[in-house]
């Protein structure tokens, strides 16, 4: 069984991967940044970031438009193997965000030093860090001042009230995720349609026909044009815009 559910991993990440970057070749101009979540089965699998990194070489610019997402828990439990597979795929250009679920002791430094852009932080962290409730190096409200210095981001998950949006005005959070804002959406052939370069050679983009597969790729930012020279936050409305 676990034989099956590791082959099982592979394959659901590489057909992730997949949809991500042909998605992503067909973004022209104010491409976004796609999140495209990365097990720690694939990552501690060599052959598997080599076939990655083979892709992003193949296609220039290809790594610029998306960011590999891992879980806290990946992170702190994928070894020396594991960081330096994130290595070598930060060394063709990807770049990480962090899904973090039990407190905010962010080493921020060390994280930036890894390639990591974008922190993604329930808002109840947030507030229990403001309480004392929850562990922090930090006051909240200077977390995000701190994480801008090293050239990152923190978004805001779980909002489901519009009274949390007027909240992260006082923490400095400019950027939020959640079912308030929006929910995932198909992307279908058509919608790429209009900005397919003219290379008839060229395969389409897959086609997601299934709800359950709505969540294939995440987004969290809107179209920007210069996504590593400038601040995620001056390309973005803010909260509650």
């Amino acid at each position: 069984q676990l034989g099956v559910s590791r082959n099982l991993l592979l394959l659901f990440d590489r057909v992730r991967f997949g949809y991500t970057h042909e998605i992503a070749r067909y973004r022209t101009g104010n491409a976004l940044p796609l999140i495209c979540p990365i097990s720690i089965i694939t990552l501690l699998e060599p052959s598997a970031t080599s076939e990655m990194i083979a892709t992003l070489r193949r296609n220039p610019g290809l790594a610029e438009k998306i960011i590999f997402l891992f879980s806290e828990t990946t992170l702190e439990t994928c070894g020396d193997i594991g960081r330096e597979n994130m290595a070598r795929l930060h060394k063709v250009g990807i770049t990480f965000a962090l899904e973090i679920v039990n407190d905010l002791m962010i080493d921020v430094v060390t994280l930036a030093n890894m390639g990591f852009r974008v922190i993604m932080a329930p808002f109840r962290l947030l507030q229990g860090a403001e309480s004392g409730q929850v562990k922090t190096e930090i006051h909240p409200s200077d977390l995000p001042g701190l994480m801008d210095r090293y050239n990152m981001e923190i978004v805001a998950t779980g909002l489901t009230d519009t009274a949390n949006v007027s909240d992260l005005r006082k923490f400095n959070v400019y950027l939020a995720l959640g079912p308030l804002f929006d929910t995932p959406k198909l992307v279908r052939f058509t919608t790429l349609q209009e900005q397919m370069p003219d290379d008839s050679s060229a395969p389409p983009p897959p086609t997601v026909n299934s709800e359950q597969n709505s969540d294939v790729v995440r987004r969290v930012v809107k179209p920007r044009e210069q996504l590593r020279s400038t601040p995620l936050r001056d390309h973005l409305p803010k909260v509650g815009s």
